[in-house]
């Protein structure tokens, strides 16, 4: 703020001639009850016209109306330290690669608007040596020039995808306090913390288990590779508390609101899997698949990680639930991919499937079959679990910012549409099969409202669903069962 339109009524020029310093003993002369009044009179007219000024500065220049372009400008007034070059690199190449948004007169609006949403960001240099990294940076720059957008919301969604590379917690930005963004110090810490919840004898009846079965040649058979150097550097601990007993361990180490029973961290250049006193316990007793496999897709999602920040989540489960024999539970992320293909006849599932796959080759690739902004859409979506574990606002603005399953598949009927009859007819063997599990048409629209609308939060694309099978007699969504 100006000193200046606050001036100390002290350093004022224009003092009453008449002081008080040196009162007249002058009967004939003012009295002291006049100065009296004078100088409260004084007093009160000096309150009021700074009163009058704070008020005009507030409805002029942080009113409602106006604040959202005084913070925007507030921020891009704040140093960056977003690796410009790099940037360029990085859109040059993917223009080159075949990202038909990325036109050479867009660049510097796009690189400008990278700058703009990560102003006041301390981020360090290692983010930008990953090129994938600079595309979802890039990509989320773009999106947010498109049409009516919200800065803070994708201001929210640039940070999640660059928090694990930031020095420090942005000002503006809401977030957990206990997160520690000092790499090396969060590192250390993390690990004392771990070290302090490691139930010894149980994690070595956990890894005693894991070598029987094999899980280290097992998965690295399911990923080609030659051999298990890969998982060298992993490190299988059991804690010492139940999965419902989170309290005291995530006071100590964030844990972003969620309360998992197995994950993984990646702390000092290795990685630890992580699994809860009741996890470890049913595994060692080999339960069912859903237990004995969770060790096997966190090695899966270590290998090449398809994961940047937040964004990638859902392809990553994906591909991980693709290689241990979709015997998960995570039905939110099966039924979104299937309606991608769905709709747009666009199969994304062959490319996870396949190994080796780089993530920058697979993202690039649908880059170019969705094109930037449904691509994005894919790559930021979270699934139903993870989303619900994240309560600061933070996180709800950056998912705002993408919109979820359906905006995702709004962009994937986008492209069906330029094909409606091929779109149809893939449209119909879903409704078919979906009919030759509830026998009626009534059952199958309940499934797709309850099922797919409510339950996995793509209502939108569950009423096309909806509305389409009403244009279609029972006969036709009978013919699967007889083929």
């Amino acid at each position: 703020m100006d000193p200046n339109l606050f001036p100390n009524p002290g350093d004022s020029e224009n003092k009453d001639p008449t002081s008080l310093e040196s009162p007249s003993v002058n009967s004939a002369g003012p009295s002291p009850n006049k100065f009296r009044y004078l100088t409260i009179g004084g007093i009160i007219c000096a309150v009021l016209i700074c009163a009058a000024l704070t008020a005009l500065i507030y409805f002029k220049v942080i009113s409602p109306n106006s604040s959202q372009a005084n913070n925007t400008t507030a921020k891009s007034q704040q140093k960056s330290t977003i690796n410009r070059q790099a940037l360029d690199d990085a859109y040059e190449y993917y223009k080159e690669a075949g990202v038909a948004e990325f036109k050479t007169a867009d660049k510097k609006k796009v690189l400008d608007k990278a700058d703009s949403l990560a102003a006041g960001f301390n981020i360090l240099p290692v983010f930008f040596e990953d090129r994938l990294n600079n595309l979802f940076t890039l990509s989320t720059a773009y999106s947010s020039l498109q049409g009516k957008t919200n800065d803070k919301q994708f201001r929210a969604a640039m940070y999640i995808l660059m928090r694990d590379n930031l020095a420090e917690k942005p000002s503006d930005i809401e977030e957990d306090n206990n997160i520690e963004f000092n790499a090396p110090a969060r590192d250390k810490k993390s690990i004392e913390v771990i070290k302090k919840y490691t139930d010894k004898d149980l994690t070595d009846k956990l890894n005693e288990a894991v070598k029987e079965r094999d899980v280290y040649k097992t998965t690295a058979k399911d990923l080609s590779l030659d051999s298990t150097d890969a998982f060298k550097n992993v490190h299988v601990v059991a804690l010492n508390f139940d999965q419902s007993s989170f309290k005291a361990f995530s006071k100590e180490h964030y844990m972003y609101g969620s309360s998992p029973s197995i994950w993984s961290e990646d702390l000092g250049g290795e990685t630890y899997i992580l699994a809860t006193k009741d996890y470890a316990e049913d595994y060692v007793a080999k339960a069912d698949d859903s237990v004995s496999l969770g060790i096997e897709r966190i090695l899966i999602h270590s290998v090449d990680s398809f994961v940047r920040g937040e964004y990638g989540r859902t392809i990553s489960q994906r591909r991980a639930d693709l290689f241990t024999g979709n015997k998960t539970q995570e039905y939110d992320i099966r039924q979104f991919f299937i309606y991608l293909e769905v709709f747009s006849g666009i199969d994304v599932i062959k490319d996870l499937e396949t190994y080796p796959t780089s993530p920058e080759d697979f993202y690039l690739k649908i880059y170019k079959e969705f094109g930037l902004q449904t691509a994005l859409r894919i790559v930021a979506t979270s699934p139903q679990f993870y989303n619900g574990s994240k309560t600061i606002s933070t996180y709800d603005d950056a998912r705002l910012a993408f919109g979820g399953y359906d905006n995702a598949l709004a962009g994937a009927i986008e492209i069906g549409q330029k094909d409606v009859d091929a779109m149809h007819s893939r449209m119909l063997k879903r409704a078919q099969k979906l009919y030759s599990v509830f026998k009626t048409k009534a059952a199958t629209i309940e499934d797709l409202r309850y099922s797919m609308g409510r339950d996995y939060n793509m209502p939108k694309s569950a009423k096309i669903m909806e509305d389409y099978i009403n244009t279609i007699d029972g006969s036709q969504l009978a013919k699967l069962e007889s083929n």
